[in-house]
């Protein structure tokens, strides 16, 4: 779920270095009401927006990412206490991710799930540039079975 799994990245704009409750609500803080936005190397363009939802409960990211659109809800499992993204596309895909984070200012982030035409899965690794700019380097990529090439690109803060 390439789209999906590229705003999955969300995880690193949410920077949480632990996955507690508190953690969480402090990072989503910072990105609530935030839009970001990119173009991959093949001039295809992006966006991803922010905002709280059910008290504050989960954070919402709406995305449009290579013509697919999509939501992810992150929030804490209450069955594992960390932080979790749980993933939905137009195409019918559903997976479920995980962050972490090795160093400070990156953050890797696994995605697996499931679509009508086949298994998705994710890996990528961000690292904040600035406070308004992040690298995400793809490094797993499978959409419905079949395998995309890595690439980088640049997430930018819209103003």
């Amino acid at each position: 779920m390439f789209r999906a799994g590229v705003l999955a990245l969300t995880a690193a704009f949410l920077a949480a270095d632990a996955a507690d409750e508190t953690a969480f609500k402090e990072n989503s803080d910072k990105i609530a009401g935030t839009v970001w936005t990119a173009t991959t190397a093949k001039g295809e363009k992006s966006e991803m927006r922010f905002e709280w939802v059910l008290d504050k409960q989960f954070l919402k990211e709406t995305w449009t990412f290579y013509g697919d659109t999509g939501h992810i809800f992150h929030g804490i499992d209450p069955a594992t206490g960390k932080e979790t993204a749980w993933c939905f596309d137009n195409k019918g895909r559903v997976g479920r991710g995980s962050a972490t984070r090795p160093k400070a200012g990156v953050l890797v982030y696994v995605e697996k799930g499931q679509g009508k035409l086949g298994p998705y899965s994710w890996k990528s690794t961000t690292t904040d540039l600035d406070s308004d700019r992040k690298r995400v380097e793809i490094q797993e990529n499978i959409v419905d079975g079949k395998t995309i090439p890595p690439e980088t690109i640049i997430m930018t803060r819209k103003k």
